[in-house]
Order: structure tokens, then sequence, then C-alpha cells
């Protein structure tokens, strides 16, 4: 680009973030760039061969939206491999033969971050990310009853807080740091 003194201007770069978090059945995902969500969704394979399915739809999502950077939802592990390490494992290898960094961030830092805006259960972090990001807001799932299980697009809201914990997205929004929305 140029501009009328004909001195180059330098593009503009922003950042894109793919949000990630698994499940035992499949993984949710965003994409974000700068403070705009632009998709978002749930992918899961049949039980059979899940892992190399739902890997080769992790890299159908990078190659569509060439990420900079990964962000992973991390929940506590109770040491031994589960489906979810293995699905977690395929998303690292496609991930890594891209070149694209992988930033993992764990339940408890997480939760730390978000307790700053008053959000301690998974609904209020999931209301405090449609704050940063309304594009996400009519995906957001009732408040859950303690006898129900937990709907799977929960992992889309979980994905998201993750990259809003690593980018610090609320920076750049009209949600203050020091007071709940």
């Amino acid at each position: 680009m140029m501009n009328r003194n004909t001195e180059p201007v330098a593009p503009i770069i922003s950042a894109r973030y793919l949000g990630i978090s698994a499940r035992p059945d499949g993984f949710g995902f965003v994409v974000i760039e700068d403070t705009i969500a632009l998709d978002c969704g749930m992918r899961m394979c049949e039980r059979t061969q899940s892992v190399d399915c739902l890997g080769q739809q992790f890299e159908r999502i990078l190659r569509m939206y060439g990420p900079t950077e990964v962000v992973i939802m991390e929940a506590e592990s109770s040491g031994a491999p589960t489906k979810r390490t293995e699905i977690l494992k395929s998303i690292d290898g496609a991930a890594d033969r891209k070149n694209i960094e992988v930033i993992r961030i764990d339940d408890k830092s997480l939760h730390e971050h978000f307790r700053k805006f008053n959000a301690e259960s998974k609904y209020e972090i999931a209301l405090i990310v449609t704050r940063i990001l309304p594009e996400l807001a009519w995906r957001l799932p009732p408040r859950r009853k303690p006898w129900q299980s937990e709907q799977r697009r929960t992992s889309i809201f979980e994905a998201a807080a993750a990259v809003i914990a690593h980018a610090k997205l609320w920076e750049s929004t009209a949600v203050s740091r020091h007071s709940p929305p």
C-alpha cells in the first residue's frame, strides 16, 4: 500500500486465535480476530476412529482460518490417558505441522482470571464471554440445573474464555477490569 507521499505503509497485521476445548467425543472451537468472533461450533465424530476424524476436522479449520495461535483449554487430568488426551495430541500434531504456536490455559488459571469479573461458575464465565464477544450470545446455553448434564456447546464458551484470558481481549472492549459487567 502507498499513501499520497509515496511512503510505504505497513499492512495492519491482526492476531487470529483459534480457541479449542476438547471433550471425550469431540471439541468446541471459536475463531477470534482482534475482538470479533468470526466462527464457532462443535466438531464430533463416531466413536470408532474418532481421533483421526477429529484430527482431520481440526486440520480443515486450520486451513480455513489460518490462525496465528491455537489456545487450548486444558482441563485437569486424572493422569491416565483418555480419549480427550488423544484428541489433544492430534490437535497438537496438526498445529505443529503447520508451525502454529499452541498455548495451553489450565482450568485454575482461567478461573483465577475470571474472578476479576466476579465470575465463578462456567455459566457466569460464559456470560462475561458474551459481553466481550456479543457475536456468541445466541449460542449461550441456559443456566444448568444441578440434575442436568452440561450442554456440549459449553465447550465453545470454554474455548472463547481461554482465548480471552490469553490474549487479554477485555482490554480492547468496554468491559472494565475493576468492576463486574
